[in-house]
């Protein structure tokens, strides 16, 4: 909508609407919706996955197909790069740190059984909250 527009709807209005300054709130505390709002503000809570899931296709409708498709991409290169350094320098990354492959599995494994069960439990990483 063009400018003029919104000022005509305005009407008398328009002036103290549009140049409107807060003294009371400064614009640093202030988060404006970016592609990963959803996950930059209610992150740090235990809202269900599938709110957060819907609160993200609400805020995120607006990304062009040419930004989706780079996120993508992006991801995808940095998981791969991150599994192509683990494949060669893995080993002994967790020999230096003194992680050894049994300790690794059972780690992973009570993770993953943890998940699983605050999962079936309460619909959320019940968990993993703080992280």
């Amino acid at each position: 909508m063009a400018y003029d527009k919104i000022v005509e709807l305005l009407g008398s209005n328009a002036d103290s609407l549009l140049n409107h300054k807060s003294t009371t709130i400064p614009k640093e505390m202030l988060t404006l919706p970016s592609g990963d709002f959803v996950g930059d503000v209610f992150a740090n809570n235990n809202r269900n996955n599938q709110v957060l899931g819907s609160m993200q296709s609400i805020y995120g409708h607006g990304e062009s197909q040419a930004a989706k498709r780079h996120i993508a991409i992006r991801a995808t290169l940095v998981a791969g790069g991150i599994g192509t350094v683990l494949f060669f320098v893995g080993t002994p990354l967790f020999e230096l740190i003194g992680i050894t492959l049994d300790s690794f599995r059972i780690g992973s494994g009570a993770l993953l059984f943890l998940t699983a069960v605050s999962l079936v439990n309460h619909g959320t990483r019940s968990h993993a909250k703080g992280l």
